[in-house]
């Protein structure tokens, strides 16, 4: 990893989308590593949009993929159209991933005139960035982004659903391939629990013909999920009932006594967003859906 007051590694990536990089690396520059499956990412780039318009300098967005769907450029370039985001973006490469140590995940560095000058020891907040930038460059602070409130409360972990990051499906082991389970009526919390027929590979959990509980304490739940062919619904409930409108999210769609997903392109999906909770969430998607992680906030 590059140290700070050090050279910034030069912008080696794949493919730049919006636009290319002629004036970057003359000037300042924040350089933000960043995945379209994250919704922290997706948070961070609505209020990066609005900096990049407020300060002198330019915001360079580099896509760092945790799932195998985010590396297809078609994907990405959807997803930055339909996010709103105007700054440069580019597909990460594995030289760039090398150079600046940042493996998977995201991760922010402040360059000026070459050189790195500020980056984000993984606690910062984005209020710490927009302050940086402002020393950096020697003007007042605009307020762009709002002082980040803290909770006691504690906050069900992200978690993955293929067997390379899966914790264990009902209490046990991950599998790779076919199975079918029958879920324990005594769950515990943060678990992934699955009844009927399914499959888990790599990175996924593909529903054939079942449902998946976890027990959550959040105020947020999303589902990262691809329809691998077509259009696919995700059922979803809350304690076995289904979400009410007051709680439900923005692509949460609540309907002639259901409430539901309705996936058409692989990416995150916001479920329920409400008062912070302990609850059993269910799942319960069509035949061939696949589910990369379970996200909480």
């Amino acid at each position: 990893m590059p140290l700070l007051n050090s050279r910034a590694p030069e912008l080696q990536v794949e493919d730049w989308l919006n636009y290319g990089p002629e004036s970057i690396g003359k000037g300042e520059y924040l350089l933000d590593f960043w995945s379209y499956s994250c919704p922290c990412c997706l948070d961070r780039a609505e209020k990066l949009q609005k900096i990049h318009g407020e300060y002198p300098l330019d915001v360079v967005g580099v896509h760092n993929p945790e799932f195998g769907f985010e590396r297809k450029t078609g994907n990405l370039e959807a997803e930055v159209k339909r996010q709103g985001i105007s700054y440069p973006v580019a597909q990460a490469s594995s030289a760039i991933r090398e150079a600046y140590g940042v493996n998977r995940g995201a991760r922010q560095f402040l360059v000026r005139d070459g050189e790195i000058v500020w980056q984000n020891s993984g606690r910062d907040r984005l209020k710490d960035i927009e302050t940086a930038i402002a020393d950096t460059l020697g003007v007042e602070e605009k307020e762009v982004v709002q002082e980040d409130r803290g909770t006691d409360r504690e906050v069900s972990p992200g978690t993955y659903l293929g067997f390379q990051g899966c914790r264990g499906i009902n209490s046990r082991g991950n599998f790779r391939g076919e199975k079918e389970f029958s879920a324990p009526g005594n769950r515990k919390l943060d678990r992934v629990y699955l009844d009927g027929e399914w499959r888990q590979e790599r990175e996924y959990l593909e529903a054939d013909d079942g449902e998946l509980f976890f027990y959550f304490r959040a105020s947020e739940v999303g589902i990262v999920a691809e329809p691998n062919d077509g259009i696919r619904d995700i059922e979803v409930r809350i304690d076995g009932e289904p979400v009410p409108h007051s709680f439900a999210g923005e692509d949460l769609r609540v309907e002639g006594g259901r409430s539901y997903v309705r996936a058409k392109k692989p990416r995150f999906y916001s479920l329920i967003k409400a008062q912070y909770r302990k609850a059993e969430l269910t799942l319960s998607p069509d035949r061939k859906t696949r589910m990369y992680a379970l996200t909480f906030g």
